[in-house]
């Protein structure tokens, strides 16, 4: 999965058409029902959860990420995750949450590409 790809899949849900053993079509939908309504081939749900850092205790900012794949019958069939994290110095204007995402999703890329293909 291409990262402009990951980027669409921020909606949370991503349904992935399958059109043939290396072709894949990516469509949003709003939830799970709407995936399942449209018929989709197979689905990835996306999880996204951050923990902000505390101004006066621990200041470190989190995220994971789950990638969820649903098979045809809209059955659990895997799951792929990342983590990254960043500990923001005092004073600090900036949390760095780019750069903990990007890195929590190049800990999914290998992963995917191997599941992909």
């Amino acid at each position: 999965m291409s990262r402009p790809a990951v980027a669409a899949a921020f909606s949370i849900l991503v349904a992935w058409l399958v059109a043939g053993p290396a072709v894949a079509d990516t469509q949003s939908c709003a939830d799970f029902r709407e995936a399942v309504q449209k018929g989709m081939k197979g689905v990835i749900l996306v999880d996204l959860k951050m923990k902000w850092m505390e101004p006066y205790s621990d200041r470190t900012n989190r995220i994971h990420v789950d990638f969820y794949f649903f098979d045809t019958a809209m059955n659990p069939a895997s799951r792929l995750s990342g983590e990254a994290e960043y500990k923001v110095p005092f004073a600090a204007m900036e949390g760095h949450v780019q750069k903990i995402t990007d890195a929590a999703l190049q800990q999914i890329d290998p992963k995917m590409t191997t599941l992909a293909h």
